[in-house]
């Protein structure tokens, strides 16, 4: 048992689920102001089949996004103590957006698959964001492994292939220009949209990326800056921000380029959005509350052009709740 105990994370061990004997610790020496909860431990593997345990916990503040959020380890577990690889600063961070806490896991699926789902909000301010009969989301599930970084093994996070079935009709862009002051995507538009794409900053290119939820004056903009290497969502023009001051803010992720290419796979719905860069190395998700009738898309470059090598582009149906099978004899 992994049990959240203020400021850190305690593990406990029992032959019979009655008799519990302490074992390992984690935290309690980082900040004691900063409180742990929500914890999860599982094993993932990269596609090499290398294989190590990850150890989750929400934490109060100090969220990347400002405020809460999620934090990982990767390491070893013995069945009584866990022991992280990677290093306790910088810490590393599930989500880089301002959204993203109290994430929990299963793995009994028929694919074997490890996935998560996260509360889509923020300590700080989920008392006050200006919705009517409803407040804060879940993020979509997502397929969990680890990845081979110049860093080390990291967490990678992807939509589950699921999703796919909402989809309708794609609209496809193919080896395009995107130069600065045009808008490729100026004739498309919608409020529950799937984007995958794969753009190329060109030499000068400072900027690029998508607009979406455009709409009287504002939008939320995602994008590469090539010269700090991050990926980033800016929600200061998303929409109403004014109910904290955290919230209309620019969020960042660090994103290497390898090969040049910046790979995005982008869900929109309503007010939530949700991005993965790099086959989900960097994962940013935000809450946004445009305008109404805010739908329009735009796709930019700034300094310089970027190439764009491939954008499909879907309008998403709402997902159903089918009922549980009836078992026979019932």
């Amino acid at each position: 048992m992994v049990l959240a105990a203020g400021t850190g994370l305690r593990f406990y061990t029992s032959p019979n689920l009655i008799d519990w004997t302490p074992g390992g610790s984690i935290g309690y020496t980082e900040g004691l102001d900063i409180i742990w909860e929500t914890p999860d431990l599982f094993r993932l593997r990269a596609n090499d089949g290398t294989a190590r345990w990850v150890l989750t916990a929400g934490m109060s503040r100090g969220g990347p996004g400002g405020g809460s959020g999620t934090r990982y380890f990767v390491g070893e577990f013995d069945g009584r103590a866990f022991q992280a690889e990677t290093p306790a600063e910088p810490p590393l961070w599930a989500d880089f957006g301002g959204d993203f806490y109290a994430a929990q896991s299963w793995s009994d699926e028929p694919q074997g698959r490890r996935i998560w789902i996260g509360w889509m909000s923020n300590l700080v301010y989920s008392g006050a964001t200006p919705t009517e009969g409803w407040r804060s989301v879940f993020s979509v599930p997502r397929v969990l492994s680890l990845a081979h970084t110049p860093e080390g093994l990291r967490m990678r996070q992807q939509p589950i292939a699921e999703l796919a079935a909402l989809r309708g009709p794609a609209q496809s862009w193919r080896d395009a220009r995107v130069e600065p002051g045009t808008n490729l995507l100026a004739g498309a538009s919608g409020r529950a949209l799937e984007i995958v794409a794969a753009m190329e900053p060109g030499a000068g290119c400072q900027r690029c990326g998508v607009r979406v939820l455009v709409g009287a004056g504002g939008h939320t903009e995602i994008g590469y800056d090539a010269q700090a290497g991050e990926l980033y969502v800016d929600r200061t023009r998303s929409g109403q921000g004014d109910f904290h001051a955290l919230f209309a803010a620019r969020h960042t992720a660090p994103l290497a380029l390898p090969d040049g290419v910046l790979r995005l796979h982008i869900l929109v719905d309503h007010c939530s959005v949700e991005v993965f860069g790099g086959d989900g190395v960097a994962v940013l998700s935000e809450q946004v509350f445009p305008a109404p009738g805010s739908a329009g898309l735009e796709l930019f470059a700034e300094g310089a052009a970027a190439q764009l090598h491939a954008l499909d582009l879907y309008e998403l149906s709402a997902a159903q709740f089918l009922p549980a099978p009836e078992k026979s004899g019932q």
